[in-house]
């Protein structure tokens, strides 16, 4: 199980780190009334790995999803947790690696998300 946790985790921030070549701030929008993720200065003071990449709060998911807008819903929890319930329209894309984590493991995970589109990533 520790091992799978490991597996996950590892997948999930390796997805992270290749996610700046796809977005761009001029896509990041904010809309009246919806709290808006932590920016990267504030990430970066808690720690964050990663804190340029760029994130959406639950509310502005939940507005993306409520008008049906134009993206790409990624669930990288283990397959069970996604088996058992999954936000509506998320597809699940990790598959068990072989080797651990290798760049060719990454890329086959991740050819078939579209490039045009906004593609969110979510966890626990």
């Amino acid at each position: 199980m520790r091992t799978k946790l490991l597996q996950t985790a590892l997948l999930f921030l390796a997805v992270l780190l290749m996610l700046p070549a796809a977005c761009t701030p001029s896509q990041t929008t904010t809309t009246p009334g919806i709290p808006s993720a932590p920016d990267a200065s504030e990430l970066e003071s808690l720690g964050f790995v990663s804190p340029h990449i760029p994130r959406v709060s639950c509310e502005e998911l939940k507005f993306m999803m409520d008008n049906e807008e134009d993206f790409v819903l990624v669930d990288t929890r283990f397959k069970l947790f996604y088996d058992e319930q999954h936000l509506p329209g998320a597809v699940f894309i990790q598959g068990e690696p072989t080797p651990l984590l290798t760049q060719q493991w990454i890329d086959n995970q991740l050819k078939n998300l579209p490039q045009d589109k906004t593609i969110v990533f979510y966890c626990d």
